[in-house]
């Protein structure tokens, strides 16, 4: 999978790319699509780093063992920073 952000935007939300054998790319986009972030949005297609960050470290993704590889500091959101649309 392939996630690319804005990197001065921890709230900035861009597209997830799914790449690889068709039957787990499909079964990585069908969990993306029930799958909550940070403030309850739905993952889905884009999301951004603080969401995508928690989705992947949910049980639903254990079996995939994802790894982050750069940009950590976005993927923790500012002090009482709540964004649009966020369940709180």
């Amino acid at each position: 999978m392939q996630y690319l952000s804005n990197r001065d935007r921890a709230d900035t939300a861009a597209r997830i790319q799914v790449e690889g054998d068709a039957v787990l790319v499909q079964r990585v986009e069908n969990l993306l699509a029930i799958t909550s972030g940070m403030y309850g949005h739905i993952v889905g297609e884009e999301a951004s780093p603080v969401d995508l960050n928690v989705a992947m470290r949910s049980p639903r993704f254990a079996a995939f063992n994802p790894e982050l590889l750069e940009g950590e500091e976005l993927t923790f959101p500012a002090e009482n920073q709540f964004p649009e649309g966020a369940r709180s």
